[in-house]
């Protein structure tokens, strides 16, 4: 039987007991496991593999994904907002959470969570352009977490393999021209 990611990410996340599961600039780095802070000690989960996809964040804050839940997509079905006492440090980014459940799912698979094509619009990527998803514009694929520009572009996207193909072959290169802070 073959398990979908939705039934991955919901069974890690029962299993870290989550409670009530949690957008930016044009900058992006690489993820590999930087310091966790707060709940994250308390966790004791080992270091991470390094992460390959690269991530939109907001360069004023440093939040990835805007300060949303990337957990919460796949839980609850829409983005929510974390919080500051649920938040852990990865490649100088902060990434937040709405609950220690889903820190803890996060920590203990956060590829499993960063979505598709570092957060930028996946309708654009299949068009060989780099633009801006919209977090709350998104898309849980069996494939991963997808954001969009526009609804128009989601629609789109969901309804066609070949566009899912076409975009994961286009960010291949396209990734490669992202400004990486230091």
């Amino acid at each position: 039987m073959q398990v979908s990611m939705i039934d991955r990410v919901w069974a890690t996340t029962r299993l870290c007991s989550a409670k009530i599961p949690v957008f930016a600039g044009a900058l992006i780095v690489s993820c590999f496991f930087g310091s966790a802070n707060i709940h994250a000690q308390e966790l004791s989960l080992a270091p991470m593999s390094g992460i390959s996809d690269t991530v939109v964040f907001n360069p004023n804050t440093g939040l990835a994904l805007f300060g949303y839940d990337p957990v919460a997509y796949y839980v609850d079905g829409r983005a929510i907002e974390g919080h500051l006492q649920f938040e852990t440090r990865m490649s100088g980014l902060v990434w937040k959470f709405s609950n220690e459940g889903n820190l803890a799912a996060f920590l203990a698979d956060s590829k499993t969570y960063i979505p598709q094509f570092g957060g930028y619009d996946a309708f654009s990527i299949t068009k060989g352009q780099i633009v801006e998803g919209n977090p709350t514009i998104f898309s849980t694929l069996d494939t991963g977490l997808y954001f969009f520009r526009n609804v128009e572009n989601k629609k789109l996207f969901e309804n066609s393999k070949s566009l899912q193909v076409e975009a994961a072959k286009n960010w291949i290169n396209l990734k490669t021209r992202l400004v990486r802070p230091h």
